[in-house]
């Protein structure tokens, strides 16, 4: 019988690396025939307007967004479904709880739907507001990483104390 905890586990580190393999794979600017398919791709079926540009890799950041947020919402159903039976602890406030993850997941989700216009360079940094934070790479993965972590949990958390809910309920 295959651990469920440990299973989610790996899952967590599927949302770390994949937003990490998707950056050192895929190329700055299309440069392929394949690189224009996904593009299109992209742009036609998944969250193709959505997403930081910055000018150093925006092929690239097009691409990280898209399909980190698809995973994260796709492994969150899932994982909310499969976890639904094993919730051992219902927290006095879980009503709330859930409904702050949910805003949470749903805010940064919302993010990723419109493009993310840059205030004017001031060459400092500021977090998330400035070109010159998210052309590094080390931050601009942080940001992917933690909006794709924010995806997950507003969709996983909420979704298995409702079906827990309803289960208790039904019985």
């Amino acid at each position: 019988m295959v651990d469920k905890k440990k299973f989610e586990s790996y899952v967590g580190y599927t949302l770390i690396i994949f937003p990490i393999l998707l950056f050192i794979v895929i190329p700055a600017h299309p440069s392929s025939y394949f690189d224009y398919t996904l593009n299109d791709f992209i742009d036609k079926y998944l969250l193709g307007n959505g997403y930081y540009s910055p000018p150093n890799y925006p092929f690239t950041s097009k691409v990280v967004n898209s399909f980190s947020v698809a995973i994260a919402i796709v492994l969150g159903i899932f994982i909310g479904f499969w976890r639904k039976d094993d919730v051992e602890y219902v927290p006095k406030y879980v009503f709330l709880a859930c409904l702050i993850f949910f805003g949470v997941g749903i805010f940064t989700f919302l993010l990723s739907l419109n493009p993310q216009e840059f205030r004017e360079s001031t060459l400092r940094r500021s977090f998330g507001t400035s070109e010159s934070f998210h052309n590094n790479p080390i931050l601009f993965l942080v940001m992917m990483i933690g909006k794709e972590i924010c995806i997950y949990f507003g969709i996983r958390v909420p979704l298995t104390y409702l079906l827990y809910s309803l289960d208790k309920i039904r019985k």
